[in-house]
C-alpha cells in the first residue's frame, strides 16, 4: 500500500520552491509534527499545485522543493455555480465541502425576507472558506470555489447579469416544465447559476425577480427535498455535465 502523502494549501514562490505559512504551517508542526524530508503535495487553489520534500521547517514558515508540478486550467468547473437561500450556518458548513468536492466554481448564500443577517457574519463566511480550502486539499482540487453573499436575491441576479450576460439563472422548481439535467445540457458553454430557497424555499418576492429575467424554472426530481439535499443533489447533477 502506498504511503499516504499529506497535501497543503501554500505560495508558489518559483517552479521548484513553495512556501508553507499560517493554519497551515501550524497543522505541518503541531499536529501532524512533519519532518525535513517529508514528501509532500502543495497547491495554490488558482490552478498550481506540485509534489516535493520539505526543505526548511521554521517557526513562521516552511519551505519546500518541488519535483514537479502543474497549471489545471479552470475550464468546466467555471461554468457552473450555485445559490442557496441563508440557511443556519451549520448547515451551509455542511454543503460547502460537498459542492466543492463536486467541483462546482462559485458557491453563492442570499438572505431572504425575514433571515438574520448574523447568518452571513465576517465570522462565519470565513469559516467557510476554511472548509473549502479543507475539502479543496482532501479531493485534490486544483481551484477554489469562489464563496460570494448577497444581502438578497435581486443583488445575486444583478451580478450574475453584469459578470454573465449571456449566463443562465435555474430555479428549482417542483413543477418545472424541464428537468435540471436537460436545462444544464442545454445551456452549451453558458455559465449556469442554481437557485434553491433556504428552509422555506424561494419567496413570493424571490420568484418574482425570477422571472422578471430570462431565468428557468426546472425541477430536480419527483419528491421534494429539504435545502440541504436539493443542493448537494444539484450540484452533482451539474459536475456530470460535459
Amino acid at each position: 500500500m502506498t504511503e499516504h502523502v499529506y497535501r497543503f494549501m501554500g505560495e508558489r514562490v518559483s517552479p521548484t520552491e513553495w512556501r508553507i505559512q499560517g493554519d497551515e504551517l501550524h497543522h505541518l508542526r503541531k499536529v501532524l509534527r512533519l519532518q525535513i524530508g517529508t514528501e509532500v503535495e502543495i497547491c495554490d487553489g488558482a490552478g498550481w499545485s506540485g509534489a516535493g520534500t520539505l526543505t526548511e521547517i521554521a517557526a513562521s514558515v516552511a519551505l519546500v522543493a518541488v519535483a514537479r508540478e502543474t497549471f489545471t486550467e479552470r475550464e468546466m468547473e467555471a461554468r457552473f455555480g450555485l445559490a442557496v437561500g441563508a440557511l443556519k450556518p451549520s448547515d451551509i458548513d455542511d454543503l460547502i465541502a460537498p459542492l466543492t468536492e463536486l467541483g462546482l466554481g462559485r458557491i453563492s448564500i442570499f438572505l431572504q425576507a425575514g433571515s438574520d443577517k448574523g447568518r452571513l457574519s465576517e465570522r462565519i463566511v470565513e469559516r467557510w472558506h476554511r472548509i473549502a480550502e479543507a475539502a479543496v486539499k482532501q479531493c485534490k482540487r486544483a481551484w477554489l470555489p469562489e464563496i460570494r453573499t448577497y444581502a438578497n436575491l435581486t443583488e445575486l441576479i444583478a451580478d450574475h447579469a453584469a459578470e454573465r450576460p449571456a449566463g443562465m439563472l435555474v430555479a428549482l422548481d417542483p413543477q418545472g416544465v424541464k428537468t435540471l439535467p436537460e436545462a444544464a445540457h442545454s445551456a452549451s458553454d453558458k455559465f449556469v447559476t442554481v437557485i434553491i430557497g433556504s428552509e422555506k424555499g424561494l419567496t413570493e418576492g424571490d420568484v418574482s425577480a425570477l422571472r422578471a429575467t430570462s431565468s428557468q424554472f426546472c425541477r430536480l426530481g419527483r419528491n421534494i427535498l429539504r435545502a440541504r439535499t436539493a443542493a448537494i443533489a444539484a450540484g452533482a447533477v451539474l459536475s456530470c455535465q460535459d
